[in-house]
């Protein structure tokens, strides 16, 4: 049986909601008048190196040593590669290299404490590093390492890694620092906030998406700019995220809470990602929604439930996106008072005629908002 505050809950979360998607609305439809359109600044990735250290010097334990001495670690290793799909190391495995990222991203698994399964709780990249610990210590492997994509990563066998420890003071005080900063977290996400210009990239095709933007919120500590864009390399969105928290999103003409959950309902295989960390201090553009009041795990659930109830309304009743839809009653009796403007947004479009197609393109909300209002105004006899 549903509690008071339960269903207080979810009335002030609908209120919310439906507050939200008016100012949106309302703003679409009377736009403030602008002197100028300001410039959209795009992230631009780093400049692409030709020198075969620079995946070292991108490393949290290797970056601050010299020239001379990263050549060194470059010679104390051999570099391997990992195919598509294929593990780097599994569970129970002899813990007997120590890794280093040079290309690609890896995946981390660990077992579900409930199905004892291995599920994904971290991605790393370039420059960092997997097995260093172990390497001494000796031991067996308690989680999975995958490369979805592949990878190219430095191998450090023992007698390798020794002889730097030794050689090396430099590398023997950042390895020491590296092993502080992990007695002071529990999660392996939390060191990795110390790497240098983390730098993840990676298909759509082979990550999940909500898993991967969970990682990248995990440590309270991160700021970076995650980009999306298509097979032809077309910018399609991006979201900036700041100290830990999902700060703003954009999807093409969409911006805020409804372009996150964009991310979500497009089909995004084929299209790739990057995540460039920054010590940069990280702006919200002028005009678009911060989402710092907003938990960022809501938005994750209701990006499924969004994603999920598209799914089953285009398998249940398909509307093709060309179709032309035109009035079909006097007047708009619309129930439900939180999707109340994209109903009137649809129902003034349709005055004329209009398409899925269009209304997709043309409303400020997600996919999914505007196809199940639009499914539902069709069933109500509203639109034919």
């Amino acid at each position: 049986m549903a509690t008071t505050e339960g269903i207080q809950s979810d009335t002030t979360q609908h209120q919310e909601l439906a507050d939200r998607l008016e100012s949106i609305f309302a703003a679409h439809e009377n736009p403030a008048p602008k002197a100028k359109t300001p410039t959209r600044r795009l992230v631009q990735p780093p400049a692409i190196s030709n020198d075969p250290t620079d995946f070292l010097r991108a490393s949290s334990v290797f970056g601050a040593l010299r020239p001379d001495q990263i050549r060194m670690v470059l010679e104390s290793g051999k570099l391997m590669t990992v195919g598509v799909g294929g593990y780097v190391f599994e569970s129970g495995q002899d813990c007997d290299c120590a890794l280093v990222i040079k290309s690609g991203v890896v995946e981390i698994m660990r077992p579900d404490e409930e199905t004892d399964q291995p599920v994904p709780v971290a991605f790393l990249g370039r420059g960092e590093t997997l097995g260093e610990i172990g390497v001494l210590a000796g031991g067996k492997h308690r989680s999975w390492a995958l490369a979805p994509e592949g990878a190219e990563l430095l191998r450090i066998e023992p007698p390798g890694f020794e002889y730097l420890l030794s050689a090396i003071p430099e590398f023997a005080v950042a390895f020491a620092t590296t092993l502080a900063r992990r007695l002071l977290g529990t999660a392996i996400t939390l060191d990795r906030a110390g790497a240098r210009s983390r730098h993840l990239e990676g298909s759509l095709e082979f990550f999940d998406l909500g898993t991967l933007i969970q990682s990248l919120l995990s440590s309270d500590v991160r700021s970076g700019h995650l980009l999306f864009r298509d097979s032809a390399d077309n910018d399609i969105g991006e979201l900036r995220i700041i100290r830990g928290s999902l700060r703003m999103a954009r999807f093409r003409a969409l911006d805020g809470e409804e372009a996150f959950y964009q991310f979500f309902v497009e089909r995004m295989k084929g299209m790739r990602f990057s995540f460039y960390e920054t010590d940069e201090d990280i702006a919200i553009e002028e005009g678009c929604q911060d989402l710092g009041n907003l938990s960022s795990m809501t938005l994750l659930m209701e990006a499924a439930r969004l994603r999920d109830e598209l799914d089953r309304a285009r398998s249940e009743s398909l509307v093709e996106p060309d179709r032309r839809l035109r009035r079909s009653a006097a007047k708009l009796d619309w129930p439900e008072p939180v999707t109340e403007p994209i109903a009137r947004a649809i129902w003034t479009q349709a005055k004329n005629g209009t398409t899925l197609r269009r209304l997709v393109s043309e409303l400020p909300c997600c996919e999914a908002r505007t196809y199940m209002v639009l499914l539902a105004m069709i069933d109500s006899k509203m639109l034919f």
